[in-house]
């Protein structure tokens, strides 16, 4: 709920840089208060509305990725999914948060596969990104939580960074990757 809050702030401070008109601002703000609120389907009603109207504007300012928040926090995970996408396809800045939460998604939902699929996507596309290290580490674990431990431990190793100087392995990984090799028989 607050991490919901804060991004509308962001979104507020962002269009109002960019000197858009009024009714961004004023879309921004109902969508605000009704999430904060807790009235998440009728923060979803406004940004559907404003994409009605201007339908480039909305993308241009990112709020498909605030619609998926919205919907994800109000448990719509379909409308979520489905906003996630759209800021995927068409390379918005905040792409790889799109990708994280997606996967975050298909996880919660048991889809193990398609969610080392947007991982590897992130970790491709994304080799900078603040995402990377937790990308890492849930890529082993989903390869241990399918059964492929020797896979769980090649992640782990492979991870970047494994155990440097400035970011050295830490007690969870050391013990998933112990774990990995038990039950490989390694």
């Amino acid at each position: 709920m607050r991490l919901t809050a804060a991004l509308l702030l962001i979104f507020t401070l962002s269009v109002d840089s960019l000197g858009q008109s009024n009714d961004i601002d004023t879309v921004i703000d109902r969508a605000n208060s009704a999430s904060v609120e807790g009235r998440h389907s009728q923060a979803i009603v406004e940004l559907r509305a404003f994409e009605s109207a201007d339908a480039e504007a909305f993308r241009k300012n990112d709020l498909d990725y605030l619609l998926g928040r919205i919907a994800e926090d109000s448990g719509d995970l379909a409308t979520a999914m489905a906003s996630y996408q759209s800021v995927r396809e068409r390379g918005s800045q905040l792409r790889e948060y799109a990708v994280w939460r997606m996967s975050r998604i298909t996880a919660a939902s048991g889809n193990l596969v398609f969610e080392r699929f947007l991982l590897s996507e992130l970790q491709a596309f994304y080799p900078a990104s603040l995402l990377l290290r937790a990308a890492d580490q849930r890529t082993a674990r989903s390869f241990s939580e399918s059964g492929d431990h020797a896979a769980a431990a090649r992640a782990i190793q492979t991870s970047a960074p494994f155990g440097t100087e400035h970011e050295p392995i830490g007690r969870a990984d050391l013990v998933h990757l112990a774990k990995a090799f038990l039950y490989q028989n390694d």
